[in-house]
C-alpha cells in the first residue's frame, strides 16, 4: 500500500500567476526576473522578490530595498506597488515547494522561455533586468536590438558584491535610476520606486 505525501506549494494557488495579473502584457513596460518564489511558510505572494510582510524582508529583497535607496534618495517603498505602472515581477519558476528552492525550474522553463519570447517580439521596447545567472541565462529570448537590458549578479547576500561574468555586481549598479534613464529617452513614464 502507497501513502500519498502531501507537498507544501509556495505561493498559493490563487497567487501563482498574480504577476501577470497585476501587470498585463499590454501593459508592460519593464521585466524583473527573479528566479522562483520564496520557499519558507507566509513570505511568497507570488511576484518575484515581494513578501507578505514588509517588516520581515527576506535576505535577497533586503538588499534590493537597501540599493533602491542609495540609488534614488527616495525612502524605502514596497514591490506590490510596481505592477501597476507597467514593472511585472516575474519568477522563471512561478511555483517552489516548501524548503526545496529552485526545484520547480524544468517545469516552467518552456513556459517561461515562451512568454520572454512572447513579449520580445510582441513589444517594441521593454527593459529586462536580469540578477543573476538564472535570469541572465533567459538572455537568448529577448531581442537586445529592440529592447534594453539591465543585468547584474543577483540580489542574494551570497553574490550581490561580486560580478556575473561580465555582468557587475548588484551592489553600487543603480538598476532603478537606468530603467528610468532609459524609459524617459522613449518618453515613458518614469516608475516610482
Amino acid at each position: 500500500m502507497s501513502s500519498l505525501i502531501e507537498k507544501t506549494i509556495y505561493p498559493s494557488r490563487n497567487n501563482v500567476f498574480r504577476a501577470l495579473e497585476e501587470c498585463p502584457l499590454d501593459d508592460v513596460k519593464v521585466v524583473i526576473l527573479g528566479q522562483d518564489p520564496y520557499h519558507t511558510p507566509g513570505v511568497a505572494t507570488g511576484l518575484a522578490f515581494d513578501v507578505l510582510d514588509y517588516s520581515k524582508p527576506q535576505p535577497s529583497l533586503r538588499n534590493i530595498l537597501s540599493e533602491m535607496m542609495y540609488d534614488t534618495k527616495q525612502p524605502i517603498g514596497e514591490l506590490n506597488k510596481l505592477p501597476a505602472q507597467g514593472v511585472l515581477l516575474l519568477n522563471t519558476a512561478l511555483t517552489v515547494e516548501q524548503g526545496m528552492p529552485n526545484i520547480h525550474k524544468n517545469l516552467w522553463d518552456p513556459f517561461t522561455k515562451e512568454l520572454l519570447g512572447h513579449i520580445s517580439q510582441s513589444k517594441d521596447f521593454v527593459i529586462f533586468v536580469l540578477w543573476g545567472a538564472n535570469a541572465i541565462s533567459y538572455l537568448p529570448y529577448i531581442d537586445q536590438k529592440k529592447h534594453k537590458i539591465v543585468a547584474s549578479s543577483h540580489p542574494s547576500p551570497l553574490s550581490w558584491e561580486k560580478p556575473c561574468g561580465k555582468f557587475p555586481p548588484f551592489k553600487g549598479s543603480k538598476p532603478f535610476t537606468q530603467i528610468n534613464k532609459f524609459l524617459k529617452t522613449k518618453k515613458l513614464s518614469e516608475i516610482n520606486w
